[in-house]
């Protein structure tokens, strides 16, 4: 784990949509501090420069994904990359959308073999 954490979201796709990932280390998103604009975060993971480095989760010892209610520590979700999604590069791990005012969470764990967040991000535009 690295101990900084850096985001990278596109914010030229459709209003109220953060379509990007996490690049290094575990994040934290305080929702009740989102802007109103936006009501849906995508979150997804992907193997930097899989492509050319003919990587995939595969390859990956213990490679995993999850979310975490930092309230209470309660696992939400959790996807073992690297045994069931062997072959994929990347993975559209769930999104976070507001419904009603309230934050709520819709776990979709669809691997892909998308190259880089360009691709994976295009899926929203």
């Amino acid at each position: 784990m690295h101990s900084g954490t850096k985001y990278k979201a596109d914010k030229l796709k459709p209003k109220g949509i953060i379509v990007g990932a996490m690049l290094m280390g575990c994040g934290n998103v305080l929702l009740r501090l989102m802007l109103r604009e936006y009501d849906k975060i995508v979150i997804v993971v992907n193997i930097y420069q899989a492509v050319k480095r003919k990587q995939h989760f595969g390859l990956i010892e213990n490679a995993f994904i999850r979310l975490v209610d930092a309230r209470n520590n309660n696992e939400m979700c959790k996807y073992n990359l690297t045994e069931n999604y062997s072959g994929m590069t990347a993975m559209i791990f769930g999104e976070v959308y507001r419904y009603n005012g309230e934050w709520k969470f819709s776990a979709m764990g669809q691997g892909t073999n998308d190259p880089g967040l360009l691709e994976l991000s295009r899926r929203y535009s």
